[in-house]
């Protein structure tokens, strides 16, 4: 304690703290809330082709991890090329054959700002992270097609850490600015 309280003198001092949100104001631990089927045409076997992209995608971070907890993987449609997910493009891709070309990610990076419904935006209001599934006829591509097709939303959650609205309300009583970068 003593070798470390220069830390309490530093937080006398402090006026702002900045703070991600997984894992510090969250329990880091996502999980899957629930798929919405935008196309009727894929109501049928979603599942069975969220699965299929699971199995080939070789990601291991916590939303592939929710996503394997939810849906499971297996291999119902062979897959013949793919992408891992890229943090530079926020989406992953696989070919699956006798299916098509999937792109599963962040809806702002495969779709236009016109092609977002209110539904995505409600979801994101109600703080949870949402995941868009895009179709295409087309090949595997480094860009996503223009002509990506969306065919489902997937919602995540991660449930905010019981201790946290205590801990935010104990430092903005304090005057502390507190800045969420995420």
């Amino acid at each position: 304690l003593v070798q470390n309280m220069y830390a309490v003198e530093n937080f006398a001092q402090l006026d702002v703290i900045c703070l991600d949100k997984t894992g510090t104001l969250t329990e880091g631990e996502m999980k899957v809330e629930d798929i919405y089927v935008l196309n009727d045409n894929y109501q049928d076997n979603i599942t069975q082709i969220v699965k299929s992209y699971l199995f080939q995608i070789t990601d291991n971070n916590q939303t592939m991890r929710a996503l394997r907890n939810y849906f499971g993987q297996e291999a119902t449609f062979l897959a013949t090329d793919y992408f891992p997910f890229s943090s530079e493009r926020k989406w992953g891709a696989v070919e699956l054959a006798d299916i098509g070309s999937l792109y599963l990610g962040s809806p702002e990076n495969l779709f236009s700002h016109e092609e977002m419904s209110s539904m995505l935006y409600e979801f994101q209001s109600q703080g949870l992270r949402v995941l868009a599934l895009g179709h295409s006829f087309k090949r595997l591509q480094e860009k996503a097609p223009t002509d990506l097709e969306p065919i489902a939303f997937i919602t995540l959650s991660d449930p905010i850490r019981e201790d946290a609205k205590d801990t935010l309300k104990f430092l903005e009583d304090r005057g502390i600015a507190l800045k969420i970068i995420s």
